[in-house]
C-alpha cells in the first residue's frame, strides 16, 4: 500500500517537479490554520487582511520560506494579496508604510484584483520598489523573481538600469518580450539589447504565464528559471554594476536601450528580490510560491 502511494504522488508531478493539477490525484495543498510567527502577524495587520484564507496562505508563506531558509535571502517579498493598491503595496518583510521599508508606490493606471495587480503598458506606469540595488544588494549574489499570470510579449517585468557610456548597470528580467522573448540582464557590459556576456537570453517563444527567478550567484554564473526549469544562462565574466537607482514593477527604471520596451501588460502576483539563489533553491521558492499560489486560487503552473 506504501509502495502504491508513492507512485501515485509521484506521478502527480512531472520530470521538472512542477505540478500537474490535471492529474486525477491532484489534491489542493494544506495551508496552516492560524499562525503566532509574529512576522506574518505584521504583514496581516498592515496590509488589512481579514480573510481566514488569506491569512492561513500568509502564515504558511511565511512558515515555509524560514524553514527553508529562504527568508534570510529575500531583501523584499510582496505577495499581492487583499485585492486592491493599499493590500498590494506591502513588503512581507517589512510591512512598514515607509520608504525606507521597499513597499510599494503605484504610479499611473493598475488593476488590482485578487489574482494581483495588472499594469497597462503605458508609459509612466509602475510601481516603485525603493529598493536600490547598488546600496542593498551584493554584486554577484542577487536574484529577483516575478510571477506573471498573463501570456503577452510586452515589455520588461521587473529592475533597473542607468547607462553611463558604454558600460550598463543593468539589473533588469522580462517573462516575454515580443523581440527577444524570455531573459535577464544582471550587470551587462555592452548597451545592445540582445547581446552582453551579462544576459541570459532564451531562443524559445514560452507562454509568459508562469513563475520565473533569474539568479546570479558568482561573476560567471547567471541562470533564468521558468517555473523552477533552467531556460537560459550566461557564464561569461561581467565588469557592469549594480544600479544606482531603485527597481520597479511592472516595467523597469532608467534609460531605456535600443530593443527595449520599459512598460509591461502582465499581471504580478508575487515578486522577490534579494541574495542570488542556487537551483536547488529555486525549486525550493517555485514549490513553495506555487503552493501559496493555489491556496488563493490563482496558480498557473
Amino acid at each position: 500500500m506504501r509502495l502504491l502511494i508513492a507512485i501515485l504522488l509521484f506521478l502527480s508531478f512531472n520530470a521538472d517537479a512542477q505540478i500537474i493539477r490535471a492529474h486525477p490525484f491532484y489534491r489542493p495543498p494544506a495551508v496552516v490554520a492560524g499562525c503566532s510567527d509574529a512576522d506574518a502577524q505584521k504583514f496581516i495587520d498592515s496590509a488589512g487582511i481579514t480573510d481566514q484564507t488569506q491569512k492561513d496562505a500568509i502564515c504558511t508563506l511565511v512558515k515555509e520560506l524560514k524553514d527553508s531558509s529562504l527568508w534570510s535571502s529575500m531583501s523584499a517579498i510582496y505577495p499581492f494579496i487583499g485585492g486592491t493598491a493599499s493590500s498590494h503595496k506591502w513588503n512581507l518583510k517589512d510591512p512598514r508604510d515607509l520608504d525606507a521599508a521597499f513597499r510599494l508606490t503605484f504610479s499611473g493606471t493598475w488593476t488590482h484584483s485578487s489574482n494581483g495587480a495588472t499594469p497597462n503598458g503605458a508609459s509612466g506606469t509602475y510601481a516603485n520598489t525603493y529598493l536600490t540595488p547598488n546600496t542593498i544588494l551584493t554584486k554577484n549574489n542577487t536574484h529577483q523573481s516575478y510571477y506573471s499570470r498573463t501570456n503577452d510579449g510586452n515589455g520588461l517585468s521587473i529592475g533597473a538600469m542607468n547607462v553611463t557610456g558604454v558600460t550598463d548597470t543593468a539589473f533588469i528580467m522580462s517573462c516575454k518580450t515580443a523581440g527577444i522573448y524570455s531573459h535577464s540582464d544582471m550587470y551587462s557590459d555592452n548597451n545592445g539589447a540582445s547581446s552582453g556576456t551579462g544576459r541570459a537570453i532564451t531562443g524559445a517563444n514560452y507562454n509568459s504565464a508562469a513563475y520565473f527567478i533569474a539568479s546570479r550567484t558568482s561573476t560567471t554564473s547567471h541562470v533564468l528559471y521558468r517555473n523552477a526549469t533552467n531556460i537560459a544562462q550566461s557564464s561569461g565574466s561581467v565588469s557592469g554594476q549594480l544600479p544606482i537607482i531603485s527597481i520597479y514593477l511592472g516595467g523597469f527604471n532608467g534609460t531605456v536601450p535600443s530593443g527595449y520596451d520599459n512598460t509591461d501588460t502582465k499581471q504580478v502576483c508575487f515578486s522577490t528580490i534579494g541574495a542570488g539563489l542556487t537551483s536547488d533553491q529555486v525549486r525550493a521558492l517555485n514549490t513553495i510560491v506555487e503552493k501559496y499560489q493555489d491556496a488563493l486560487g490563482r496558480g498557473v503552473q
